[in-house]
């Protein structure tokens, strides 16, 4: 909610690439003094997909803390209060991850992508060692 309260005109600078400032500059080069139109359809789909991003990601991340919880203890009675504290704390983390440690940002992209190569991995193994084998003639 505290990224609603920054002007729109703000927000759109979380980019790293800066590829909308070039549209934005090149189509108030375009068009001329009509730079209110860009900026209503270049500034605020992109401010709000970053809102959104920011407002899922938590989300996500709390849900599966909340799953991994009640897989490990079976009596523990999900609350709503318990979700929202998780879904702080797991923003809070990550802004710190991504404000002070910057340049561990590429170490943990790699692990990100080991992990998943490696969970697709092992599904597949499990699924086709698990699968019942059923000929080709029974199906057709």
């Amino acid at each position: 909610m505290l990224s609603l309260a920054i002007p729109l005109d703000c927000c759109h600078c979380m980019e790293a690439l800066g590829a909308h400032f070039e549209l934005h500059d090149r189509m108030d080069q375009l068009v001329g003094g009509v730079s209110t139109l860009s900026d209503l359809f270049t500034h605020t789909p992109h401010s709000a997909g970053w809102v959104a991003l920011t407002a899922t990601g938590g989300l996500l991340g709390s849900q599966l803390i909340m799953g991994v919880i009640s897989l490990y203890s079976p009596a523990f009675v999900p609350q709503r209060w318990h979700q929202f504290l998780i879904y702080i704390g797991y923003t809070v983390f990550a802004f710190i991850v991504n404000t002070f440690a910057n340049r561990g940002l590429p170490y943990v992209n790699q692990a990100a992508l080991v992990w998943s190569l490696l969970g697709f991995t092992v599904i597949c193994i499990t699924v086709s060692c698990y699968a019942e084998w059923v000929l080709a003639k029974a199906c057709y």
